[in-house]
């Protein structure tokens, strides 16, 4: 099953290889049909409706940051975000240690499961 906007041509000289070209035409009207609306809404629904917190920070921060036109709340979840992902990926590489350490062993005792089938 080819994607929308590919057009199998012809097969190719090796068994299996097929050529695909570009409908360009379709592939232009599913892009006009698709807008930044369609995109932001999905954002917007997963990551749920926004609320106003009070923060305390630094006033010189503060002015340097509004002096570069820098959006506060943008910049704030970037660093939230950036912060929870570190935060659950150090949870979950302590709550799989000894799993990770087992599965290391093993690679080295009995090696990878493709080391068999490697022809390299």
């Amino acid at each position: 099953m080819l994607e929308p906007g590919l057009v199998m041509s012809r097969p190719s000289a090796h068994r299996g290889i097929f050529i695909v070209t570009l409908d360009l035409q379709l592939i232009e009207s599913t892009r006009k049909g698709m807008r930044i609306y369609y995109a932001h809404s999905q954002w917007a629904a997963a990551m749920g409706a926004k609320k106003s917190v009070n923060v305390s920070i630094q006033s010189e921060l503060l002015d340097a940051a509004r002096a570069e036109d820098i959006n506060l709340s943008a910049t704030l979840e970037s660093a939230l975000t950036d912060q929870l992902r570190i935060r659950r990926r150090d949870k979950w590489r302590t709550e799989n240690a000894a799993a990770i350490e087992a599965y290391n062993c093993d690679v080295d005792d009995n090696g990878s499961f493709g080391d068999r089938t490697r022809g390299f």
